[in-house]
């Protein structure tokens, strides 16, 4: 499955749309590779977990805690960039 395949099959599964444009991979992450996907729904950011950063016994844990902190951000009413409400983490680990 490519790249491609992919995204569409995320996007998909999660009702988020089809794609109206190629994805755009997004500058800047040191570990994880990001891309910008727009769709007929709506613009979205999903990001590919490195499997090397993912197979550590600590990975899940963190994003547990960052999981934790996104919550009370948005209970706090702070403005920010959340999760896409609902999703399991482990459906990007599939790759």
């Amino acid at each position: 499955m490519d790249l491609k395949e992919f995204f569409d099959t995320i996007l998909i599964s999660l009702n988020m749309g089809k794609m109206v444009s190629e994805p755009e991979k997004v500058t800047g992450g040191l570990t994880h590779k990001i891309y910008k996907i727009n769709t007929d729904k709506g613009n979205y950011i999903i990001k590919l977990l490195n499997p090397n950063i993912m197979s550590r016994a600590t990975a899940m844990n963190n994003y547990n805690q960052s999981d934790f902190i996104e919550e009370k951000l948005k209970q706090s009413h702070i403005p920010a960039i959340y999760s896409y409400a609902g999703i399991k983490r482990t459906i990007f680990l599939c790759i």
